[in-house]
């Protein structure tokens, strides 16, 4: 089982681990000391070859849960192992990577969820490693920090006391009134509108449709 763990979590081949096993068998601690720096120096090498970031989410509702994502590659020649560690305010997201391939990604989801609306910063991620038993732990910060924002919360029309509103100040009956046409972001023209993409401003957010849909929803221009 030593050999396993220690082959497994902590990357060891099997002669490092048959020495590690044998040591605790005989309790030699110049040997167990000896394997325990040569395993922190494994773990730092083993945050220092990976690569880690944040995947863009779309902007939340406050009091609904939303998906965060993150994504871990590993560029280098022969596989790792790893955890990769997200937080902000108090949500805090724990993903392990076991044994992740050469040249190869993984995503990683969580769900979140804010009460109150406003703008969150979560700290870089951290990318850790260490040995199976607790004793080495090696922590390395990866990117920038990141912004969340978070939207007032979406609430739900009374379509009686509108109904009832639009007749009172005399909204409901026959007469129509021209549209004041408005020239649009930039002198362009209103297009349509369009579900919400990664990277669209929030200024561009049509709120009486994102309303409708139940979804995000952005304007479209046209330029010509």
């Amino acid at each position: 089982q030593v050999m396993r763990i220690a082959s497994t979590l902590a990357g060891f081949t099997l002669g490092e681990a048959d020495i590690l096993r044998k040591a605790m068998g005989k309790k030699k601690a110049e040997v167990m000391a000896a394997m325990i720096v040569v395993n922190y120096w494994f773990a730092r090498r083993q945050v220092c070859r990976i690569e880690a970031k944040r995947l863009s989410s779309p902007p939340a509702f406050a009091g609904e849960t939303f998906r965060h994502a993150a994504e871990v590659s590993n560029p280098s020649i022969s596989p790792v192992t790893v955890s990769v560690h997200s937080t902000a305010a108090k949500h805090q997201s724990n993903w392990f990577v076991p044994q992740l391939p050469p040249g190869e990604s993984r995503k990683m989801i969580a769900e979140w969820r804010f009460d109150a609306r406003g703008i969150y910063f979560t700290p870089p991620l951290v990318v850790r490693s260490g040995d199976p038993f607790g004793l080495i732990r090696y922590d390395r910060p990866v990117g920038e920090g990141h912004e969340f924002v978070i939207l007032p919360r979406r609430g739900k029309v009374d379509l009686g006391g509108l109904r009832r509103w639009l007749i009172r100040t005399g909204a409901g009956d026959a007469r129509t009134r021209r549209p004041v046409r408005r020239p649009g972001i930039h002198h362009a023209d209103v297009r349509g509108v369009r579900p919400y993409r990664s990277g669209d401003q929030l200024r561009d957010i049509h709120w009486r449709t994102t309303a409708r849909r139940d979804e995000l929803t952005v304007r479209e221009y046209d330029s010509t």
